[in-house]
């Protein structure tokens, strides 16, 4: 029987999107941050996407994440007025493993 998996998304520069699909992981980038942030839904990606990245410069990329490991993650219920969101700090990002063709806006 398969585990149980909540889908999250992330919207990413088209750098880190390069980076995505050559080494098959997320990986920090020079000068930002060690973790990285994953939108609870869809919609707020987008939301996200329309505030980082005004001028639609980005891809939406997404995980799945076994349900019960999200509860050891850190999951503000409304991450820069966008809606939930988790946290994966580097040694959590080890295991994620990225979902390129998502979307893009």
């Amino acid at each position: 029987m398969r585990e149980a998996a909540t889908r999250l998304f992330r919207a990413v520069s088209l750098d880190e999107y390069d980076d995505l699909s050559r080494s098959g992981r997320f990986r920090p980038g020079r000068g930002t941050m060690e973790g990285k942030w994953f939108a609870d839904s869809y919609e707020g990606v987008r939301l996200h996407a329309r505030a980082h990245y005004p001028a639609g410069d980005c891809r939406i990329v997404a995980t799945d994440v076994p349900d019960h490991s999200l509860t050891r993650l850190h999951r503000p219920q409304n991450l820069d007025g966008f809606g939930p969101a988790t946290y994966f700090d580097a040694t959590d990002l080890a295991g994620v493993v990225p979902i390129l063709e998502v979307g893009r806006d």
